[in-house]
């Protein structure tokens, strides 16, 4: 009786021991799961865009009037003769009064710009306040977005052009190498 009895015992630990690897593989392939799709989703869900440098319109620099109604095309602005919301403006040889947008390092408003022999001679706000520079909001370049439209593309740094590289840490982080963080 004895015998049977440590019998039985010696299979029932056996069967617990495997349905309890079963159940726990079970749960780390679950957990795994959830991890996977977690990274995966939050990693590349929210689209990334490039942008370029602002461009400064800045007293006494040189200006090209075609050139600048070309950018702010680009931009998105509208040429109007009234000026009356944000993104629009009126340009002609002497004088470009604009309604910025506004960004981060740009208030909303209207301005006007004395333009004189290809030169900006003044930047005034429309209360009148003179100011040294006004900035147009950066243009998007570029843009990685997820699922959707798909241009991300993951590469191996061997791939990445050095000169790339130097360019984005010049723009980007000048002292990227060199802090602690």
């Amino acid at each position: 009786v004895k015998d049977k009895r440590k019998g039985s015992i010696k299979i029932f630990v056996i069967l617990l021991i495997i349905t309890s690897l079963v159940f726990f593989i079970a749960y780390l392939s679950s957990l795994n799961s959830k991890v996977t799709n977690k990274l995966e989703g939050a990693l590349w869900t929210l689209p990334a865009k490039l942008y370029s440098r602002p461009l400064e319109l800045a007293e006494g620099s040189n200006i090209n009037t075609k050139n600048l109604s070309k950018e702010l095309d680009l931009l998105s602005y509208v040429e109007t003769r009234e000026i009356r919301n944000p993104g629009e403006y009126r340009l002609n040889d002497k004088t470009l009064e604009i309604f910025l947008k506004g960004f981060q390092d740009q208030n909303s408003g209207i301005y006007r710009v004395n333009i004189e022999k290809k030169r900006i001679k003044g930047i005034k706000r429309v209360d009148g306040i003179s100011l040294d520079l006004i900035r147009l909001e950066p243009m998007a370049i570029g843009g990685l977005y997820p699922a959707h439209m798909q241009d991300r593309l993951l590469l191996d740094r061997s791939r990445i052009p050095q000169e790339l590289i130097q360019m984005i840490l010049l723009v980007e982080d000048k002292s990227f190498f060199d802090h602690k963080g």
